[in-house]
């Protein structure tokens, strides 16, 4: 297998190229590059790190008891105030597992551009979609922040804009994205389809409704077996609208979509009341068709990520508090087939017969994180396979005497494929932060975290981190 180091290198030095130029024309503008120096550091018990101490940070957190990063990152924020405006980023990172090997790579490396209410991205960025409230969330559904980003281009309008002619009472915002996988775990060269569109209502109103559909697809690429599926206008159409593939491609894939689909629908419900702002949503997910409108038609209506949020700036000792219910148990039923007849169930949600790299990136899964990532696979298995969950998950932070704290609690049950008997566990951390102004500003935290079932494994451990950000240039 090539080396992924130089192949992303090589894909991305255009956009080096880019940045160098960008940078020096920033400065010339008067504009400010920023720059940001962390370190981590993690030690536990267990054969990996806490849950929480390593899950929902971009990849970043080595999955070893032992681990160490070092990051830096040069940057320019993006006005969004402006008419036309650009940003940045330039972010290298050291990472060294169980204090023995060292990986070196680029965290990210994105340019995006905005003009009017449109938007550009180009390169890898840290991303999150959804509905889900803040960083004390299990994560959304569909995307988390779990796994290290992916280079993409997109285009669309990434903030919520006001349509006219409807008083500021309805909001939009949507984009399409291509993107790559770069781990190539399982095939050379497979592509991301993602396209979104959320609308919200209320304006002002103390009540607003959102709702929102993500649709993905991984495609493309060399898959052992099937040979190579190319990039060309049919089969991004096919990708684009969810149809079959025509010919060349993979006889499954003639009967069925093109490609491995998976469709998000999200609704939220805004109350915003003076000293507390409530906020409660649903996402659920659909990998076969008939894909509902409203979701609690589907078959899998049972499953989904329920969550109700409080935040309240007149209250800095919990200025916020989530509790959230995920559930992936009914997967459209028991039996995807039984004496000749198909049902359409056991979806086993974010893996595919085809793309057998399933919903993940470098060995963490996209979506949810308590849809387990491969990295916690005892078989080496680089697939999802703890895909029967039941979780009950409370976070909340604030801040006491000056520290910041953020605390979360995940009691769980995990089966493997919905028959063995449960395996319960519960996750925990607690983070606690603080800033140093006669140090620049330097943000100091230490986080506590642990695991105490079989699945993902018990485990105890503690985290240092430390990070520094400021101006780099300025005229």
């Amino acid at each position: 297998m090539r080396n992924i180091h130089t192949i992303v290198l090589r894909k991305t030095r255009w956009l080096l190229l880019i940045l160098l130029f960008i940078t020096n024309f920033a400065y010339s503008q008067s504009d400010s590059l920023m720059y940001r120096l962390d370190y981590t550091g993690v030690i536990s018990t267990g054969e990996h790190a806490p849950f929480w101490l390593q899950s929902n940070r971009f990849g970043k957190i080595s999955p070893d008891p032992f681990s160490s990063n070092l990051g830096a990152s040069v940057y320019k924020e993006l006005n969004k105030n402006a008419l036309f405006d650009y940003g940045f980023n330039a972010d290298l990172l050291i990472r060294t597992g169980n204090l023995q090997k060292t990986e070196i790579y680029i965290q990210q490396l994105y340019l995006q551009a905005q003009w009017w209410i449109f938007d550009l991205t180009l390169g890898a960025k840290e991303l999150n979609y959804g509905c889900h409230y803040s960083s004390i969330s299990s994560g959304g559904y569909l995307f988390s922040g779990n796994a290290r980003p992916m280079p993409r281009i997109t285009a669309g309008i990434e903030d919520f804009i006001f349509v006219p002619f409807t008083k500021d009472l309805l909001e939009i915002k949507g984009a399409l994205s291509h993107g790559w996988f770069t781990d190539e775990v399982f095939a050379p060269g497979i592509f991301l389809h993602h396209k979104y569109m959320y609308a919200r209502v209320g304006g002002k109103f103390p009540v607003r409704l959102q709702v929102g559909l993500d649709h993905v697809a991984q495609w493309g690429g060399t898959i052992p077996g099937n040979g190579e599926q190319k990039f060309n206008y049919e089969n991004y159409k096919s990708i684009f609208f969810g149809h079959s593939g025509g010919e060349g491609t993979n006889i499954s894939e003639q009967i069925n979509a093109l490609g491995n689909h998976i469709i998000s629908e999200h609704i939220k419900l805004e109350f915003r009341f003076k000293p507390l702002d409530i906020n409660i949503y649903w996402q659920t997910v659909a990998e076969d068709g008939p894909v509902r409108l409203l979701p609690w038609t589907a078959m899998n209506r049972k499953d989904g990520l329920w969550g109700i949020s409080l935040s309240s700036h007149k209250f800095p000792y919990i200025s916020e508090f989530t509790y959230e219910f995920f559930n992936t148990l009914d997967q459209s039923g028991p039996w995807h087939d039984r004496d000749g007849i198909v049902y359409g169930g056991r979806d086993s949600y974010f893996t595919n017969s085809i793309y057998q790299n399933d919903w993940t990136h470098y060995g963490r899964t996209i979506g949810n994180p308590l849809i387990l990532s491969p990295v916690f696979n005892k078989n080496g298995s680089y697939r999802i396979i703890y895909n029967d969950v039941q979780a009950h998950h409370f976070g909340a932070k604030g801040n006491i005497g000056g520290f910041d704290y953020r605390m979360l609690g995940t009691f769980s049950r995990y089966y493997y494929d919905n028959t063995n008997p449960a395996h319960p566990n519960t996750s925990w951390m607690l983070e606690i932060s603080k800033k140093i102004k006669n140090m620049g500003n330097a943000e100091f935290s230490l986080s506590m975290g642990g695991d105490s079932g079989d699945i993902p494994g018990k485990t105890v451990g503690l985290m240092f981190s430390v990070r520094k950000n400021g101006i780099l240039f300025q005229r």
